[in-house]
């Protein structure tokens, strides 16, 4: 008859490592958790931040123009910010039918100079682009550029010139650009004036952030696997080669998968992507010589 033995139990030092498994299953899991709590809430605060328009004059106007202005887009390397203008005249300004019984004149500020309007009496007055100037930033400083553009307008009647009570709505919201809104108040002459702050959204510096950090870590890797082989004198497995020039070839396609990314030779260009680029194509020319220089070539 065989002799059956129960399995011995496991050592101390075994069940340690796994208790110490575990734990780092779990927190892993609850990090990954937390991070997409995180995410789903930035989203969200993002999102709302839109939701409500940014009114500046009397909501409660009855007799004078309401205006709706939202975004439409925004080019930073032009330089520009195009808003549509959406009008609701009120009162005795309009019959019946919505249409004008005055002649009314819209003047606003734009990348161009002020332009001017005009809405002739039994018109319809049909939403206007207007086209606002970024300043003080500079898209080379992409991802973490900043523009402020300015939105003033002003409607007055084109027969005595008189200014017409107004009221403006701003909702801005273009994919891939926040906004933050600032009420400068009313113009002496009846116009409205708006300071619109703009900059990438979170999303698009949370992106170009983790390729940065990714094309590092690759990099760094890279690197890791030059030394050893010569200064430790480790085998060169011809794959190694492959992947080198894979990687050497595929850090512009993941530079340009940044989210709007302008022309090569913004900040996140010399953050990461030429110092990366120039080490894994030293390190690849590196290994090259190496292995033809060797008297026994690697198997």
């Amino acid at each position: 008859m065989a002799d059956e033995r129960a399995p011995s139990p496991p050592s101390p030092a075994a069940r340690s490592r796994r208790g110490l498994l575990a734990l780092g299953l779990l927190l892993a899991a609850i990090g990954v958790g937390v991070a997409y709590a995180l995410t789903l809430s930035s989203f969200s605060d993002e999102t709302s931040a839109h939701k409500t328009p940014f009114v500046v004059g009397d909501p409660a106007l009855t007799n004078g123009v309401a205006l709706e202005g939202k975004s439409l887009a925004v080019d930073p390397a032009a330089e520009t910010a195009t808003i549509r203008l959406s009008f609701a005249p009120k009162g005795p300004l309009v019959d019946p039918e919505d249409r004008l019984r005055h002649p009314l004149t819209l003047l606003a500020e734009t990348a161009t100079g002020p332009v001017a309007k005009t809405f002739n009496e039994g018109e319809v007055m049909r939403p206007e682009s207007v086209t606002l100037a970024l300043t003080n930033g500079f898209v080379a400083n992409y991802p973490f550029d900043r523009y402020q553009a300015a939105l003033d307008v002003l409607i007055t009647r084109s027969d005595t010139g008189q200014a017409v009570p107004s009221v403006l709505d701003v909702f801005a919201a273009t994919h891939g650009f926040s906004f933050s809104l600032r009420r400068e108040g009313s113009d002496k002459d009846g116009g409205h004036f708006v300071s619109i702050n703009v900059r990438r959204s979170a999303a698009t510096r949370f992106f170009s952030l983790f390729l940065i950090v990714t094309m590092w870590a690759l990099t760094l890797g890279v690197l890791g696997v030059l030394v050893r082989v010569v200064l430790l004198g480790r085998l060169i497995q011809f794959p190694v080669f492959t992947f080198l020039a894979a990687l050497l070839f595929a850090f512009p396609a993941v530079r340009n998968a940044q989210p709007n990314a302008p022309p090569i030779g913004v900040r996140s260009d010399y953050l990461s992507f030429f110092w990366c680029e120039a080490l894994v194509a030293v390190s690849l020319i590196a290994l090259l010589g190496v292995w033809l220089a060797r008297r026994r070539y690697d198997a």
